[in-house]
């Protein structure tokens, strides 16, 4: 700060999560000054507590590991996911730019990527890939970062292995070994390597300092008053606080109107959009999230997304009357969408509150919902000796779960769903049960005792937002770039529209954006 208070940089990126932090790397390296403002003490934001994926097509990592892509069958792929909402040339924008993100991050950080052997969400669609989701390699925290390592968030929840680690099973010692060594994996690894880099480059990082005001000036810059009671002035801004999924007047405003679980960390407060709208930003795609089934635990963790529970053989989620609504063997947020379903003829959404159903087998086998097999039943789970039972304790209507189950067990020994078409594509299968047959997404549900655990809408973060442009320039009502204005992540709305391409689908186009502004500045 200079000894006015004012101070003195080219840009100021509001949020430091993954794209804030692109945003800020991407202006530096081109010679401008930059800082960045974060209302919460610790940097990263929702970024950071994630898998840190990044669903990029055709990038360098999948080419390392022999895997082809096709950059204009990805762009085919990724309209019929978003819907004709998003503007073309925003997707056409990340579809091209995408694959420069990865090479650049791996060329001004010392992040590394993996391509990891998985399909896309929708594996048998026109243009679906496989290898395009990224997850960043374990970072040395502790000796890049040192004494300011502390200032990156964290989640507590993770252990520091990677996706693929995590699927052959944890090994403690490694797991151990990485916590004394401050090595950090998924989100973290991509926050704290995200960070590392910005600092080398030379980015100021003010913490516990957000957004309380943004003016545009009658030259050119905008006056900004923060939490901490500076103030800026600067010629540039980049909006990258993110979304409002923790902002319940603004969920009420802007969403369905049921009880969302807000998975995001820090402020998500909608910040960055209202300031946005005081500087005449227009709103694109508003109304939508990324959203998911969840699972609030009683014994004090925080929320969690529920996915392999959903497409293991043995289990399914059943609404308010107890009959399957969707396949639960989808994307999350294509279970999160199909649970907020609206039934005109009650003026209700019936799978708001859902119930994840399964017996003793399941229960012995898996792992589920954070309790391990033989573990004590979480008094939030309803039991019972028979469906009867359990259909009883939960108000069903009569005979709407017996006939669930009984449909479940029909399709189980058979080995397909002609209900909902659970298992029916290989990203689906990947999450079941590689050595059940015929259907690794497909059990019954017939030894007592019966198990219910209740599983409510969450949000991971919202989509929509101000409206922008291919280079991340935010538009006024008008449709017309407002100089100086720039918007990425959760701020902005999403080239994925209504759906969800591939595991890193939020973070791989907010980071893309996010560079695209940091280059575009001027």
């Amino acid at each position: 700060m200079s000894s006015n208070g004012m101070m003195n940089v080219d840009v100021v990126v509001v949020g430091s999560g993954a794209a804030g932090l692109t945003a800020a790397l991407a202006a530096q390296t081109r010679g401008a000054s930059v800082a960045i403002v974060e209302a919460e003490d610790l940097l990263g934001g929702t970024s950071a507590i994630g898998g840190g994926n990044l669903w990029i097509p055709g990038n360098g990592p999948m080419r390392r590991a022999g895997r082809a892509d096709d950059l204009a069958q990805a762009l085919v792929y990724l309209r019929r996911v978003s819907g004709s909402q998003p503007a073309i040339e925003n997707a056409r924008a990340f579809i091209e730019h995408g694959p420069r993100l990865v090479d650049f991050l791996e060329t001004h950080s010392a992040l590394r990527f993996s391509s990891i052997a998985r399909h896309d969400y929708h594996a048998d669609w026109d243009g679906a890939g496989f290898g395009r989701s990224l997850e960043p390699e374990p970072f040395e925290a502790g000796r890049h970062l040192g004494g300011r390592s502390g200032w990156f968030r964290t989640n507590p929840t993770r252990a520091p292995l990677t996706y693929a680690e995590y699927r052959t099973g944890p090994n403690p010692e490694l797991v151990a070994e990485r916590r004394q060594r401050d090595v950090r994996t998924q989100g973290a690894a991509l926050i704290a390597g995200l960070g590392h880099a910005a600092l080398a480059a030379g980015v100021d990082m003010f913490r516990g300092a957000g957004l309380a005001r943004l003016e545009r000036t009658n030259g050119s810059g905008f006056l900004i008053d923060l939490t901490d009671g500076n103030q800026l002035a600067v010629k540039s801004v980049v909006l990258a606080s993110g979304g409002f999924a923790s902002n319940p007047a603004m969920r009420r405003a802007l969403l369905p109107s049921v009880e969302f679980v807000s998975l995001a960390a820090g402020r998500a407060a909608g910040d960055g959009i209202r300031s946005g709208l005081d500087c005449g930003a227009g709103l694109s795609g508003v109304g939508d999230g990324w959203l998911g089934a969840v699972h609030v635990p009683e014994d004090g963790r925080a929320p969690f997304l529920v996915v392999r529970e959903l497409a293991l053989p043995g289990s399914m989620l059943v609404d308010a009357d107890g009959r399957r609504f969707v396949n639960e063997a989808l994307g999350y947020n294509d279970v999160g969408r199909g649970m907020l379903a609206f039934d005109p003829a009650r003026g209700c959404y019936p799978a708001a509150r859902s119930w994840l159903i399964f017996d003793d087998a399941f229960r012995s086998r898996y792992s589920v919902l954070g309790t391990p097999p033989g573990a004590a039943v979480p008094t939030s789970w309803r039991q019972a000796e028979s469906i009867a039972a359990l259909s009883d304790a939960l108000m069903f209507p009569e005979r709407a779960l017996a006939s669930s189950v009984e449909q479940m067990n029909y399709v189980a020994k058979s080995g397909r769903d002609y209900l909902f078409g659970r298992g029916s594509d290989a990203h689906q299968r990947f999450n079941g049960d590689a050595g059940h047959e015929p259907n690794p997404c497909l059990g019954t549900i017939s030894q007592a005792p019966f198990y219910a655990a209740p599983i409510v809408p969450g949000l991971c973060g919202t989509k929509g937002g101000l409206a922008v442009n291919e280079q991340a320039c935010v538009l006024n009502r008008d449709g017309a770039p407002i100089s100086g204005l720039y918007a990425c992540g959760d701020v902005a709305a999403s080239v994925m529209g209504f759906g969800y391409a591939g595991a890193g689908a939020s973070i791989g186009p907010a980071m893309t954006f996010g560079m695209l502004a940091g280059e575009t500045i001027k």
